[in-house]
C-alpha cells in the first residue's frame, strides 16, 4: 500500500489537501480537504436565494464564474 499526498495544493485560493491511497497500483481512496471559509452561509442568511447569484461573484476576484454557477 502506498499513500500520496500533495499538500499544500496551492494553484487554487487558498490550500488544498489531496491525500491518494494506493494499492495494487490503483487508486484505493483519495480525498481532498480544505480550509477556506467565506461565511457565503452567513452572508446570504435571511436573503432571497436569487441575491446569492448577485452577492457570491463579488467575494473573491478569482473564481467569480465558479462562485456564480455553484451559487
Amino acid at each position: 500500500m502506498a499513500k500520496i499526498i500533495i499538500s499544500p495544493f496551492n494553484r487554487v485560493e487558498g490550500d488544498l489537501k489531496i491525500k491518494v491511497e494506493l494499492r495494487d497500483g490503483r487508486i484505493f481512496e483519495a480525498k481532498a480537504s480544505g480550509v477556506m471559509f467565506r461565511g457565503f452561509e452567513y452572508i446570504l442568511k435571511g436573503h432571497f436565494p436569487e441575491d446569492a447569484l448577485v452577492y457570491t461573484p463579488r467575494i473573491c476576484g478569482i473564481c467569480s464564474i465558479s462562485h456564480s454557477v455553484a451559487s
